[in-house]
């Protein structure tokens, strides 16, 4: 497969969908995850050096036996331990004996500095593949631009945090805890792969990283994020949250000044309080743009995904994806509906109904070819008389902007007969 040539900076995730719409907005896979689900090859087995950090070739297929990676669950422990939110859960038995085990330590140094760090989420995951084992404590891999190039870690702060990480390893003993643990990693991994990680098309990955290069991690102490992360360009990590989730990662913040525009202008410490600079947001909109060119190559409608990603407050998600893709506004001309839609269609007589004050206009659309898409219910409803695959454009004068709905099938409410499962993709 011929790769596809862009800058790489990435960590690869794949998701799988709970809902993929609620209101349109994708909800991250199959939650055994953050941001996202699942991937491709892996992460060693954690009680021993990775020396595969170091080099290009000859690189090992991941031992998916444990993927459970100790680097990330002490991190992981300190952040706990230090107070922030995104670290904290305790769902499971297993975080709760992580909280009962260790809160007595909740005052070393270790702990003190990172809850003092102006960071977390994917900046722990980062730091934890840009350290190797060497014999019982850690040091960081010789070459760590792609650590530091983002500004949340520095040199010295990570060299700093490093000291006190070992100090705190050794003292409380997690070595030993993370090897008492080694069944339930296992057992958890293999659940992991079966209910999730065997159903990813990891194929697809080829056209943008070697497939010996990705590493999957799967962390069971956490249960709300999911991370990528990249190794100068080399290795590409994915962290799997302990209920699924997924995402892709590559930038060109650097190098592109319009896609850097459009980063910058997106910064809003309200709406994306956890994402301070443009170099982070670069990392995200390309993350989202790959998550919705691989369910579009799986058979779902671009539209749908793009503006469920403007809905989660990134505006120039279409103009990001058009970097990847030869999607463009433009190429349907003035016509959204075919843009959206792909194909030709003619529209049917024009029917309506009034509710009081409200009208509801629509038409039924004929297309001279299938549509090429998988769609996923939205919502139900049932005055418009359609039937199992009919495409409707609808205009609601309660509505800001035009919409289609297609038809699914029938659908229960609440014991009521003759309701409809639609998708709905809105027209901008």
């Amino acid at each position: 497969m011929k790769k596809r040539h862009f800058t790489v900076s990435m960590g690869v995730c794949i998701i799988f969908f709970a809902c993929l719409f609620g209101c349109t907005a994708p909800k991250q896979l199959i939650k055994s995850g953050a941001s996202h689900t699942d991937f491709t090859s892996a992460v060693n087995a954690i009680s021993e050096p990775d020396a595969s950090l170091e080099t290009t070739v000859n690189m090992p297929k991941q031992d998916t036996s444990n993927m459970v990676d100790e680097r990330f669950e002490l991190l992981s422990l300190v952040f706990r331990l230090a107070g922030r939110e995104e670290y904290s859960d305790v769902s499971t038995g297993y975080q709760q004996t992580l909280v009962s085990e260790f809160v007595k330590y909740k005052e070393l140094d270790a702990v003190t500095y990172a809850a003092n760090l102006p960071l977390g989420y994917d900046a722990v995951f980062k730091l934890s593949v840009h350290m190797r084992k060497e014999g019982e404590q850690f040091a960081l891999i010789d070459d760590i631009d792609s650590l530091v190039e983002d500004g949340r870690w520095t040199r010295q702060s990570a060299a700093n945090f490093l000291k006190l990480l070992n100090d705190f390893y050794a003292e409380t003993g997690f070595a030993a805890f993370y090897q008492s643990n080694l069944d339930f990693y296992k057992a958890e991994t293999q659940l992991f792969i079966d209910n999730t990680y065997s159903g990813i098309d990891l194929e697809w990955f080829g056209a943008y990283v070697e497939p010996d290069n990705l590493r999957c991690v799967y962390s069971p102490s956490s249960t709300r994020n999911n991370y990528g992360a990249t190794v100068n360009d080399t290795i590409v990590y994915c962290a799997v949250s302990g209920n699924g989730g997924a995402s892709t990662h590559r930038q060109w913040y650097q190098e592109n000044p319009e896609f850097k525009k459009w980063c910058d202008a997106t910064i809003d410490p309200v709406k994306l309080p956890s994402y301070g600079n443009g170099q982070i947001i670069a990392g995200e909109y390309v993350t989202r743009a790959y998550d919705t060119l691989y369910y579009v190559e799986h058979g779902y409608v671009p539209a749908q995904l793009l503006f469920a990603e403007k809905r989660n407050g990134f505006p120039y998600i279409e103009e990001v994806y058009g970097l990847i893709t030869p999607y463009e506004k433009a190429k349907a001309g003035d016509d959204k509906i075919k843009r959206i839609l792909g194909v030709g269609y003619t529209m049917g007589d024009e029917q309506s109904l009034l509710i009081g004050s409200r009208e509801i206009r629509w038409q039924v659309l004929s297309f001279t070819e299938p549509l090429p898409f998988l769609f996923v219910q939205t919502e139900v409803g049932h005055i418009f008389g359609s039937n199992t695959g009919d495409v409707l454009y609808v205009e609601d004068t309660w509505e800001s902007s035009p919409f289609l709905l297609i038809d699914l099938g029938g659908a229960g409410l609440q014991g009521k007969d003759g309701f409809r499962g639609y998708s709905r993709i809105s027209i901008e």
